[in-house]
């Protein structure tokens, strides 16, 4: 019997998207089980099994080969590289190897940024996604006003985050500015290509993808992506479950 890998995480979180689909991609099988850390004082669905996981981050993927508990996505992807050969996501050539892992690196940290700064900065988008994310992590049984309560807390807790992410007023239109072109640059890459080096996914995919993915769910970014560049859209769509893809 294969033993299967378990993903911790929600998929409000950009990193636990990006895992969840390079897993997909690979044809690696595993479980998902909705979880975070410190997100709601006074309740913490952390499983037991995560209590000594640190840091205490999302997502968490265990490995049944050591019975061990890792964070990082990037980390964890490479980790899979060893364990793993079929369907890399690394190009073999060093020079694409070094652009993808700069790509993935940009899209971990700056894009990230973008995906803050929308979900954050305006009520209408800080309304909408809080409720979504605690809903799947309290799961059904629990009444609306306790999701409601939560969800609260969960805002108010990132937007005082937002400092520390690095959005702010003062960098706000250099961040939309971002968003922009790179919407506009997947729309002229998917004139010929599927994925950012060819017909198959690399790591760079991924790494732009957590955050994209994100805009797309999100009101404010995701109206823009449609209007703006509807390629975009069909690249998530064909990343988010690419098992089929061969390339």
């Amino acid at each position: 019997m294969v033993q299967r890998y378990r993903l911790y995480g929600v998929l409000g979180s950009p990193y636990a998207a990006k895992l969840r689909a390079l897993l997909r991609y690979r044809r690696l099988p595993f479980d998902w089980l909705p979880a975070s850390f410190d997100w709601v004082p006074g309740f913490d669905p952390v499983r037991p099994e995560l209590a000594r996981v640190v840091p205490r981050i999302i997502p968490v993927l265990w490995f049944p080969a050591n019975d061990s508990y890792r964070v990082d996505s990037t980390v964890i992807a490479y980790d899979l590289k060893r364990l793993h050969t079929e369907r890399s996501v690394m190009p073999i050539d060093p020079a694409l190897a070094f652009l993808s892992h700069l790509l993935e690196d940009m899209g971990d940290e700056w894009l990230l940024k973008v995906a803050f700064h929308y979900r954050w900065s305006s009520e209408t988008d800080r309304n909408f996604t809080n409720r979504l994310i605690m809903a799947e992590l309290l799961g059904g049984g629990v009444t609306q006003d306790r999701i409601d309560e939560a969800a609260r807390a969960f805002r108010d807790r990132q937007v005082s985050r937002m400092p520390l992410v690095g959005c702010l007023p003062q960098n706000a239109p250099l961040i939309e500015e971002v968003y922009r072109r790179v919407l506009d640059a997947l729309s002229a890459l998917r004139a010929s290509s599927p994925f950012l080096f060819g017909s198959r996914p690399a790591l760079a995919d991924f790494g732009c993808f957590g955050a994209l993915f994100t805009c797309r769910n999100d009101p404010t970014p995701g109206e823009l992506m449609r209007q703006r560049s509807p390629a975009t859209l069909d690249w998530i769509y064909s990343l988010d479950e690419a098992s089929g893809v061969e390339g």
